[in-house]
């Protein structure tokens, strides 16, 4: 009996420290999102989102791979759309996935499966991914087994960080390269994209959303809008997107 009360008062004090958190984390908003989103696609416009959402603290849970995972302990969360979830979801972006590099490399060693053969290319691999470069080749119909070097990392962001630095080709997800498009710090290095039909949603717990994730949330859904349109324009591929 004591121990059934004790764990009773226990679990009443941890509700209540979560509840006093939650209050006095009004300002804060919590996001689960890929690291790479974060580093090459948020960090990058931080100074606009101060501008845009004044007096609004991010909090980031950093997912290094695939974006899995519940969204019960953030504000909000970027996952496939999963309609078995009930979860709140808000259309973001499309998976669409094409390899990327700097101009340098694409000037320098070319373009993959079009100019230069595979083997010439360094592919910067993702190891937990929902698409790998063996994949990709057998959608697009390009051998990609056999590349001249091979980086390989577990964190999305250093992934593309070695395209970034010319290091190679990588991967790379719209949802989280549209801003370096945008700005040509990433150009395609292929004209072979892959649609997969599934898409990107922003999500969130059941009930209702605090003032202040609404104003998060409405900022992030323009942002992504805008570097549609933009890259839409730039690149003739994406106009099917």
């Amino acid at each position: 009996m004591h121990s059934a009360v004790s764990a009773g008062f226990s679990q009443m004090e941890t509700a209540l420290r979560e509840i006093r958190r939650r209050r006095a984390d009004r300002g804060t908003v919590t996001l689960s999102l890929s690291s790479a989103f974060i580093s090459h696609w948020l960090m990058p416009r931080y100074a606009r989102f101060q501008q845009a959402v004044p007096h609004i603290n991010l909090r980031f849970e950093v997912i290094s791979g695939v974006l899995r995972g519940d969204v019960d302990e953030v504000d909000l969360g970027l996952r496939l759309y999963d309609p078995t979830r009930k979860w709140q979801s808000w259309e973001f972006f499309p998976e669409v996935v094409l390899p990327v590099c700097s101009p340098e490399y694409l000037h320098r060693v070319g373009a993959v499966g079009e100019s230069a053969d595979v083997s010439q290319h360094t592919l910067i691999h993702l190891t937990t991914t929902t698409m790998d470069w063996e994949e990709y080749g057998a959608r697009t119909g390009l051998d990609c087994r056999r590349p001249g070097n091979s980086l390989s990392f577990s964190d999305s962001a250093l992934v593309l960080q070695a395209a970034l630095l010319g290091q190679g080709i990588a991967l790379g997800w719209v949802s989280a390269v549209s801003g370096a498009l945008r700005e040509g710090l990433l150009v395609p290095a292929s004209s072979r994209l892959i649609r997969t039909e599934k898409e990107y949603r922003l999500v969130a717990r059941p009930g209702s959303i605090r003032q202040e994730v609404r104003r998060v949330l409405d900022w992030l859904v323009s942002e992504m809008r805008e570097d549609v349109a933009a890259i839409t324009q730039q690149y003739a591929l994406f106009r099917d997107t």
